[in-house]
């Protein structure tokens, strides 16, 4: 697997979120980082669906999200420029998922509105680098890209309310592997609930010990 080029990954992240119902039919949106400078990214355009998508479907596109490929017309979705925002502001990113898991829309859509996700275990501290998940508000790409990228700088996720996630890596796999871990952590928190408890979530100095230990 870590011999795959940059188009075998995503296309190979790609039949992964839909097998495991993390996205559906085209929408979401998965991409990585092939150049710092000038920045280039390759990225699933948006009339693309994932289960019938092959490495030459992803195409290369600059920070604006436009194709790279002057005989290409087929760009990403509008959501590229979220991913943008975030790879802009951490030079340590290499792909990001943006995925819809359910558990985690079910979660953050109540009308409870919660402010970040509080998490149970370690390894899901360790891979959101974080003791908690951010959640802003569904806003237009331009607002969201904004609001995203100032929470991405002190986590790997952030939800986003009636929507799904934002998930980076150092690359395209990293990314999914942090996606399945929160979509994995938050499956649990639901079941909790809805047995009638409350989750027993990580205290700051357990926290604190937690990302000490990384």
């Amino acid at each position: 697997m870590l011999q795959m080029s940059p188009a075998e990954a995503l296309c190979y992240i790609g039949k992964e979120l839909i097998r495991r119902n993390m996205v559906h039919y085209l929408l979401g949106t998965i991409s990585t980082r092939l150049e710092k400078n000038p920045p280039i990214f390759l990225v699933k355009p948006a009339d693309c669906l994932y289960e019938l998508a092959d490495k030459y479907d992803f195409v290369k596109v600059n920070e604006k999200g436009i194709p790279l490929d002057h005989n290409s017309s087929r760009g990403p979705s509008l959501n590229f420029l979220v991913h943008a925002a975030c790879y802009k502001a951490r030079p340590d990113i290499g792909g990001i998922v943006h995925a819809h898991p359910e558990n985690i829309v079910t979660l953050i859509s109540s009308i409870n509105l919660l402010k970040t996700i509080p998490l149970i275990t370690q390894e899901t501290v360790w891979m959101v680098k974080n003791g908690e998940i951010p959640v802003v508000e569904d806003l237009d790409p331009t607002d969201l890209a904004q609001a995203v990228s100032e929470k991405i700088i002190d986590t790997n996720v952030v939800a986003i309310r009636n929507h799904g996630i934002m998930a980076v890596g150092k690359d395209i796999l990293e990314a999914y592997g942090t996606a399945l871990v929160v979509e994995g952590e938050v499956a649990m928190i639901v079941k909790i609930l809805s047995m009638g408890e409350e989750p027993h979530f990580r205290d700051k100095k357990t926290i604190e010990r937690d990302l000490a230990l990384m």
